[in-house]
């Protein structure tokens, strides 16, 4: 396919094109509102203004040029949701630097096509080859091909203006280094959902909730997902889990989108198991059971894509959407549980908070009868079990028994000494908490990394700006997408 295109003629990598596609597979963002209809003369509309077919073609063209000299091949490529997300993304940065004048000239063109290390034989660019890669690999005229490079360094302009604004002073840098060298960990209480007995939900609650909560039930996706793997050993090692993921990948080399996974599971002793058809949710991704984060994660995949091995949970899995359906209503009889759930989960979480709130305010009152207690201390005169989390910094978002958590960590920095936090719940538990141990930096040390950490942070901070550009500019879109997951 690739003609005289060499190896190392690959490896060059055809930078321009790629600083379109970095950022978007770093954030998706969800602002994406996707509909079934489909039209011929439009592909969608952004910022209120539509965008044709062929502008949308265009876009899909160029996006697949990148893979194409990265070198990808079209297993190692992105599935077509991804790659219509990419899209969109081209269409919508460009049009961002369109509202802010941003231009390239055509000796700006010129001069970076020149540079290509693909067009270049013994040193020096070459003409003949350019045009021959062009018309056999990418059957696109010259001039198409240098308007692609255009919009590229466009883009690639509109992100230098926004990370160019970026300004670190000697005091950022300082707590920059603190949010990433700051440890902390925690002693808590907990107080779980599960703990608290309910009654039977009879039929009378189920219908009064579906009835109420309508609107809640509508616009939902319905999906059965394969998935093949293992769960790791109980209590297992480090080394055995690395061990059981070197078994997978290697056997996932193997499998495409049409590979039949029960003839897999047989011939390697991996487990195939499957959802069945169920409504998934985003919010099940904090669940702390892999059929319900596999479930959320069917949100993001098409039907019938074959993903890489993901690790999910306590264990180890490639997934399959084997059925899915969008935009649906669930009848009473399908919400049944579910809904038996949300009222449990609303009963029990009523219950737990009560009791939270109750050992906190006796938690306070003893705190201030006896100050020099400690945390535990004071507990223990209660009778409460407390916890502790394992050293954390700013940037951790899950913990080993509680799961995933971002809130407690961005809380517990906020902390001074000694001081109790109320009731925070985080996935059907209520936490109270207080400071455990705190590791402050090294000055020594910071003194002597600072040079090479204000280089990485200045560059991680300008990366941020161009994610957070991108982030914003896809809410600000509005995106009306008709090509829906199959871009053609």
């Amino acid at each position: 396919m690739f003609g005289k295109l060499s190896k190392k003629h690959i490896k060059g990598v055809f930078w321009a094109l790629a600083i379109l596609i970095v950022p978007s597979f770093i954030l998706w963002g969800s602002s994406f509102s996707m509909r079934e209809e489909r039209t011929r003369a439009y592909a969608g509309v952004i910022f209120g203004k539509k965008i044709t077919q062929q502008q949308y073609n265009n876009s899909l063209t160029a996006l697949k040029h990148i893979f194409i000299l990265n070198g990808a091949s079209k297993k190692e490529q992105p599935d077509p949701y991804t790659i219509n997300k990419l899209t969109w993304d081209r269409i919508i940065l460009l049009a961002e630097a369109k509202k802010r004048n941003i231009n390239v000239s055509d000796k700006e063109v010129v001069n970076a096509i020149l540079k290509m290390p693909f067009f270049i034989v013994r040193g020096k660019f070459d003409n003949a080859i350019y045009k021959e890669i062009l018309q056999a690999t990418f059957y696109i005229t010259e001039r198409q091909f240098e308007e692609e490079i255009r919009q590229a360094l466009i883009i690639e302009k509109l992100y230098r203006e926004e990370s160019s604004k970026v300004k670190l002073s000697p005091n950022d840098i300082a707590d920059k280094y603190k949010e990433k060298n700051e440890l902390l960990s925690l002693n808590y209480i907990a107080v779980n959902f599960k703990d608290f007995e309910i009654g039977e939900i009879n039929k009378e609650e189920i219908n009064k909730y579906y009835a109420e909560h309508s609107q809640d039930f509508k616009n939902k996706t319905r999906a059965n997902i394969q998935y093949l793997g293992l769960a790791f050993p109980p209590n297992s090692k480090l080394s055995e889990k690395e061990s059981l993921k070197k078994k997978i990948d290697a056997i996932a080399k193997n499998i495409t989108d049409t590979t039949d996974l029960e003839k897999t599971a047989q011939e390697t002793k991996l487990e195939l198991k499957e959802t069945g058809p169920v409504i998934v949710d985003e919010k099940y991704l904090s669940e702390l059971n892999n059929a319900s984060q596999i479930a959320a994660i069917s949100l993001f995949l098409p039907l019938g894509k074959t993903t890489p091995p993901l690790e999910i949970n306590n264990g180890y899995y490639i997934l399959r959407v084997k059925e899915k359906i969008d935009n649906y209503m669930p009848t009473l009889e399908e919400s049944n549980m579910a809904i038996k759930q949300m009222i449990l989960d609303e009963k029990q979480g009523a219950l737990a908070l009560k009791e939270a709130q109750n050992i906190y305010d006796k938690l306070i009152k003893l705190k201030k009868e006896k100050p020099d207690f400690t945390f535990e201390q004071i507990a223990n005169s209660l009778k409460l079990k407390v916890s502790s989390t394992e050293l954390f910094n700013r940037e951790t978002k899950k913990f080993e028994k509680i799961g995933p958590a971002p809130n407690l960590t961005k809380q517990a920095f906020t902390l001074s000494d000694g001081q109790i936090k109320e009731p925070l719940e985080i996935n059907k538990c209520f936490y109270i908490f207080t400071r455990n141990k705190f590791v402050g930096i090294d000055k020594e040390k910071f003194e002597k990394e600072k040079a090479a950490f204000s280089k990485t942070a200045v560059e991680e901070a300008k990366a941020k700006s161009e994610l957070d550009l991108l982030e914003k500019l896809r809410q600000d879109s509005r995106l009306i997408n008709y090509v829906g997951n199959n871009p053609s």
